[in-house]
């Protein structure tokens, strides 16, 4: 089984270049890997973003623990 951000990986590079192979036969190469990085990019940060907070939100709520400071020993 892959971890999580292997798939994501995957997913993440898949739209770049699907979107780069569909805009680069009219506007050329750079442009097209411009175009990508300028729509693709930020809409995988947001979708990121979003899965963390439903993530964070579904945590359960766990107390931390605190230690005592150790008493100095009389020897």
């Amino acid at each position: 089984m892959s971890s999580p951000s292997a798939g994501a990986l995957a997913i993440a590079g898949t739209t770049y270049a699907s979107h780069v192979r569909a805009a680069a036969p009219a506007h050329g190469l750079v442009a097209a890997s411009a175009s990508a990085t300028a729509t693709v990019i930020p809409w995988l940060g947001a979708t990121g973003a979003a899965v963390a907070l439903v993530v964070f939100a579904l945590m359960p709520e766990r107390p931390l623990r605190r230690f005592a400071p150790s008493a100095p020993s009389a020897e």
